[in-house]
């Protein structure tokens, strides 16, 4: 009984993960935004081989990917 239980709840959820996924209308997707990101660090600052500094190489590294530019889309205040 605990196999049968089982197996529908599995086939169950695959159904509904298949029909949750399948019906986008590609018409419907939202315009493409521009955005800016601006990083706030603590005492730190930008170099503190650590946290900061991690976050905002990842930043200048976006950008850069993304063609982004320094001060305009991305700054570091």
């Amino acid at each position: 009984m605990k196999r049968i239980v089982a197996a529908t709840l599995t086939v169950l959820l695959a159904a509904s993960f298949a029909f949750a996924a399948g019906g986008a209308d590609k018409a419907a997707a939202p315009a493409a935004k521009t955005f800016r990101v601006g990083l706030v660090t603590d005492i730190g600052g930008i170099d503190d081989k650590s946290f900061n500094q991690g976050t905002w190489e990842g930043i200048v590294r976006f950008g850069q990917e993304n063609g982004l530019k320094k001060d305009a889309d991305y700054k570091y205040l």
